[in-house]
């Protein structure tokens, strides 16, 4: 699934930092107030009380294409420089997380072109904000129940994953 490919990206990022646990795995993705929502349990590493999982959850535009101001004109000039149709331009070989680049030909968004702020408008997502829809999200999955935000936890486990500008760091009760 490469709509996903940035938040498996930064899944991968994560895993030197905080191993992952020998037990269950909880995960979900969801759509929520225009992003994707991508989530999933990480291991201990000493960071959550006992009894809580620890949760991530990274979010992206929901359409990044449109944020990044592409249009079907882009996606049509793109296929033809790269001979093949627009479907599989936009459905197999790029899957609509791209940007422009300075010469105009479209590429795929990385962490780093995230990061640059090549992928459009960044997300513009306060802590806050981030957590409201983390909870909202959860809320609809029965595996993990919120149990509040703690803030510092967040800004101890983002200053060492990286991504802090999309991502969202919580204790959750887990079955």
């Amino acid at each position: 699934m490469r709509k996903f490919f940035i938040l498996a990206f930064l899944a991968a990022l994560l895993a030197p930092t905080l191993a992952l646990s020998g037990g269950k795995k909880f995960s979900g993705q969801a759509i929520a107030g225009g992003y994707k929502v991508s989530w999933g349990s990480l291991g201990r590493s000493g960071q959550a009380q006992r009894g809580l999982t620890p949760l991530a959850f990274f979010f992206i535009h929901a359409n990044p294409s449109r944020s990044s101001n592409i249009t079907e004109s882009d996606w049509q000039r793109e296929a033809q420089r790269l001979q093949t149709s627009v479907w599989t331009l936009k459905n197999v070989i790029l899957k609509g997380n791209v940007y422009k680049t300075k010469n105009g030909n479209l590429a795929g968004c990385t962490y780093g072109a995230i990061q640059k702020g090549l992928c459009g408008k960044k997300l513009g997502l306060s802590v806050e904000q981030r957590a409201q829809i983390a909870q909202s999200v959860l809320a609809r999955h029965k595996a993990c129940r919120w149990v509040g935000f703690d803030p510092a936890y967040h800004a101890r486990l983002s200053r060492q994953a990286g991504a802090a500008n999309m991502s969202l760091h919580i204790q959750a009760k887990c079955r």
